[in-house]
């Protein structure tokens, strides 16, 4: 089975034939299968620069939501507190509109609780996105709240099966993101999953578990290259 991506997308292929585990490759495709079957899931990402270790100075901050569809649905910057030096707002690569709309922590917050609430949400690195939301709130003097989410990484690290020697646990992969935005990191992440529940799962029942075990292989509604194949603009 030929593996090799497509220049289109950055990230190593995973090889079928070389897991240490078969089962938790099946199983990580499996999440991304169920995952891209229903609409009820977003990506989140966020974008920091400048700020400071003891939490004196605001850092810029940008937001950026991506739906199941792959296709931006909230992007935001926090509206800094004072002059903010522009390399430091350039590194965000955001659109002139969203630029000059910028907003008060408070009103963004609000935004991204209620867009979140009822979905799966994803980020590349969800401790990050929790980390940054929560520096915000006791910057903002705003009243905690449980910021509630899923890593994709760990997903992929098990799908790849990439290991360090004798060591428990997999290799965390990279993001190879087109971009140094948020909204490119989200793409980047979209990209992973699809190319997770579009990856064919290992078929041998000695293999990849128990006997039997493969008759839990879930067959989504649409095949993953009909799903994406308007994100990718395939026809």
């Amino acid at each position: 089975m030929n593996t090799t991506r497509s220049s289109q997308n950055p990230h190593q292929s995973a090889p079928l034939d070389n897991h240490p585990n078969p089962m938790d490759r099946n199983r990580s495709i499996l999440w991304a299968r169920y995952l891209v079957d229903t609409e009820d899931w977003l990506l989140i990402s966020v974008k920091e620069t400048g700020g400071s270790a003891d939490d004196s100075d605001n850092p810029v901050v940008s937001i950026s939501l991506m739906g199941a569809s792959g296709k931006a649905i909230y992007e935001a910057l926090v509206k800094p507190s004072g002059i903010v030096n522009n390399d430091l707002i350039s590194e965000h690569e955001l659109e002139t509109g969203t630029l000059f709309n910028a907003q008060p922590y408070s009103v963004i917050r609000d935004s991204v609780v209620r867009l979140t609430s009822s979905k799966d949400v994803l980020s590349w690195n969800f401790d990050k996105v929790r980390e940054t939301f929560e520096r915000l709130d006791r910057l903002n003097n705003m009243p905690p709240h449980e910021w509630r989410g899923n890593s994709v990484s760990h997903q992929y690290a098990r799908f790849l099966g990439d290991k360090e020697g004798d060591k428990p646990g997999y290799l965390m992969p990279q993001l190879k993101p087109r971009g140094r935005s948020a909204r490119a990191e989200n793409q980047a992440v979209f990209e992973v999953v699809s190319e997770i529940a579009a990856s064919s799962q290992y078929s041998d029942p000695l293999t990849s578990g128990k006997p039997g075990w493969t008759a839990e292989f879930y067959r989504p509604k649409l095949t993953a290259s009909e799903k994406f194949k308007n994100f990718f603009n395939k026809k």
